[in-house]
């Protein structure tokens, strides 16, 4: 089921089919696909700090066709890899969020705040 490929951004956002003997709370799966412009791309697991700020698991990377890898935390993500995430509902909203926002941007010359 992780190593599927051939679909549209839109679908991976979609959750995956329920899946079985999953830890309480931990009732759905969902990919989400590292798009250009995403905060994600080059940075690593445990840089984006994912579990703490969404409460979602990622617990497999697609990458390049190669079906599942069992992410390291300090491996850094690429774009086109697809993170296959654990967790309620709601963890995985917030996840796909964060996943999907950009960098923020310092425009030229402006002075760092206080």
């Amino acid at each position: 089921m992780l190593a599927r490929q051939g679909r549209d951004t839109a679908e991976l956002a979609e959750p995956l089919p329920p899946a079985h003997d999953l830890p309480p709370g931990c009732s759905s799966l969902r990919r989400i696909r590292l798009e250009a412009g995403s905060l994600a791309a080059c940075n690593s697991l445990t840089g984006l700090d994912l579990k703490s700020r969404s409460g979602a698991d990622v617990v497999a990377i697609e990458r390049h066709g190669a079906g599942a890898l069992l992410p390291s935390p300090r491996e850094p993500l690429e774009l086109g890899d697809i993170l296959v995430l654990l967790g309620p509902e709601t963890a995985l909203a917030t996840a796909q969020d964060l996943l999907r926002a950009a960098p923020k941007a310092t425009e030229a010359g402006e002075a760092p705040g206080p």
